[in-house]
């Protein structure tokens, strides 16, 4: 298979870690068999590279060329990173949206990048082909069993490697090497291009920064991160945790397989990090191999790396790192150099070697130039370097609104405020489509949010702004039981009101799980939990009256008549006429309201399945008294 001479792709980088320790273990998959027993197979860089081998050949007997667009829809597991390996070595490019996007937004994700080819296993061609909207395009149906609907191949691997090299165009560093997205939890998801040389630029600084060697043993909660740790020759240890869901991975699985496999790295969201070491700390499990902890996107307190410090070894390093989709690592930090300053917010840390790094003045639509801030000012954070996506896929409005393009480099602008210290470290205030505009002036949600989170039993909070007034939303610790909130709520405005930042935040709300984002379950949906809000404050104004009147008995009593129309039909036909309107408002009426009713649910973080029942049942009564 023809490469480029350097380590500058995918491929060359990856077969150099195969040339350099090939019976050493790749991958370390877990899967719990039908007996519901946990089984981990190993397999080796060798054997990897051969299943790699094989599916190119695949791959392009079945005219996957270079540039072809490729939906992958694998689990995790060696067929998937052999698959991506493949993919990548020939020059064609995957196109991944994560799983936890939901239907209408991956649907969305894939329509726009008219995709040429899709891989899978058979039980997701028949939904990929029937959703003609995202798939249409697609003229290669490819499927990885050997077993096959009509009109699709079968690339299945089995015997040995090909005896020669694939033929396939040359793959350089500037080549299109994958499409992404972000994950959409500030917008829609945006297509990420990443290019060979991008990866391969990544891969390096991750490894730079964290002193990740190739003796190290590392525990993967994301496929992506993993295609980085292999090109870095690490064993990669996956335990069986579906993507989509990372945060509901058990923390005792977690741990398990730490211990099992002398894991020596791993990165986790804070909520999967928080959850670890509660688990460690309450049954005194140790972990005597862990010697890097990083965790990242989403800010992480420096309060949960203090109570990390106590469970792991106490040479290990406890580090955040901070990037995003478009571009990983921006910055980084070593919580045992910096001092906690809620004020300034969440410390980001030092950008990274080689990446460059400035805050410019805010400012609405396109930007032409780096508009700097003065030492100590809050602004945005731009990044260039060669890890940064310099384009989104086919979207030139987002390129105009994120990129700015100067002297052939190209910045990329993050949406993130910051400040920079006396000490050059760098800390985050929050994003600038969540600044929350008041009456009272513009508060930066994350410094507002450290003060506030220092209370004992409060896990979290988020402020946000309705109708121009700051709002906070509470989430409590586990155990602490809701009859203490008042008491709680309490404190919280004498804390609010000592300090200048929380000065103006009256109104504290309870909330039951404050909604997050899908791939690290960690950033906050904040303009879901603002119509959360609003509806909670529109309910609190009306609950003088609310409160007395026993509402739901209205729709418990239509649906009666309903019942009792079906049951005896009316032969009165003011009675029938009366029927068909009661019936139209029980089942139209209630049903148009299921739109707003799983919106409210997703902001509390309730249940979708008990939001439809009850809103079906008792229409728009259900969310009265639901705070």
């Amino acid at each position: 298979m023809t490469q480029a001479p350097a380590l500058d792709t995918v491929g060359a980088r990856w077969s150099a870690a195969v040339a350099r320790h090939p019976a050493k273990a790749a991958l370390v998959c877990g899967e719990r068999g039908a007996d519901g027993v946990l089984h981990y197979t190993t397999t080796s860089y060798a054997e990897l590279d051969e299943r790699t081998h094989r599916y190119a050949a695949a791959l392009l007997r079945e005219g996957v060329r270079k540039s072809t667009r490729t939906v992958l829809a694998c689990p995790p597991g060696a067929d998937l990173f052999a698959l991506v390996l493949a993919l990548l070595r020939i020059g064609a490019v995957p196109v991944v949206a994560d799983p936890g996007l939901g239907l209408r937004a991956s649907t969305r994700c894939y329509r726009h990048v008219r995709p040429e080819a899709f891989v899978g296993p058979p039980r997701l061609h028949a939904y990929a082909r029937a959703n003609r909207v995202a798939f249409g395009t697609v003229r290669l149906w490819l499927s990885t069993s050997v077993t096959s609907l009509p009109g699709t191949r079968s690339i299945a691997t089995g015997g040995t490697a090909p005896d020669s090299e694939p033929i396939c165009e040359p793959v350089h560093t500037d080549d299109l090497a994958c499409i992404g997205f972000t994950t959409g939890s500030t917008g829609p998801a945006k297509p990420v291009e990443s290019s060979h040389g991008g990866l391969v630029a990544m891969a390096g600084q991750l490894a730079a920064v964290h002193g990740l060697t190739e003796d190290d043993v590392s525990l993967v909660l994301s496929p992506f991160l993993a295609v980085a740790d292999l090109m870095n020759g690490l064993t990669c240890v996956l335990p069986p945790v579906r993507p989509a869901a990372v945060a509901s991975a058990g923390p005792a699985l977690l741990a398990d397989a730490l211990i099992r496999f002398r894991v020596t790295t791993f990165f986790a969201s804070p909520p999967v990090l928080r959850d670890l070491v509660e688990y460690l700390d309450s049954t005194a499990t140790r972990v005597p191999a862990v010697r890097k902890v990083i965790s990242g996107g989403a800010p992480v307190p420096p309060a949960l790396m203090t109570r990390a410090r106590a469970v792991f070894h106490p040479a290990a390093r406890l580090v955040t790192t901070y990037g995003s989709s478009e571009a990983l690592p921006i910055c980084s930090v070593d919580h045992t150099g910096v001092d906690d300053r809620p004020e300034l917010g969440t410390p980001l840390g030092r950008p990274v070697p080689g990446a460059g790094v400035r805050l410019v003045r805010v400012a609405p639509g396109p930007l032409r130039a780096l508009d700097e801030v003065a030492a100590g000012e809050i602004g945005e954070i731009v990044v260039s370097g060669p890890h940064v996506s310099t384009a989104y896929h086919r979207a030139p409005a987002h390129d105009l609104a994120h990129k700015i393009r100067l002297g052939g480099v190209t910045w990329h602008r993050t949406g993130d405020l910051a400040r920079f210290d006396d000490n050059g470290v760098l800390w985050f205030q929050g994003r600038i489509n969540q600044i929350v505009r008041t009456s009272y002036g513009d508060l930066l949600p994350v410094p507002c949010e450290r003060v506030l989170d220092r209370h004992p039993e409060v896990l979290r909070t988020a402020v946000v702004e309705v109708r121009n007034v700051p709002v906070c939303c509470v989430e409590l610790r586990r155990g602490v039981p809701r009859a203490g909130w008042p008491a709680i709520r309490a404190e919280l405005r004498t804390t609010a009101a000592a300090h200048e930042a929380t000065r103006p935040i009256e109104h504290f709300l309870l909330h039951p799980g404050l909604p997050v984002d899908i791939r690290h379950n960690a950033k906050i949906r904040r303009e879901l939990l603002a119509e959360w809000a609003a509806g909670q404050l529109d309910d609190q104004a009306r609950s003088g009256v609310a409160d007395r009147v026993p509402l739901r008995l209205v729709p418990l009593a239509g649906w009666a008549y309903v019942l009792l129309g079906l049951a005896r039909p009316f032969r009165n036909g003011r009675l029938r006429a009366l029927w068909w309107i009661v019936t139209a408002l029980s089942v139209v009426g209630h049903a148009v309201q299921l739109p707003s009713a799983l919106r409210r649910a997703r902001a509390q973080g309730g249940s979708q399945r008990r939001a439809v029942l009850g809103t079906m049942l008792f229409g728009v009564t259900w969310r009265r008294g639901r705070r």
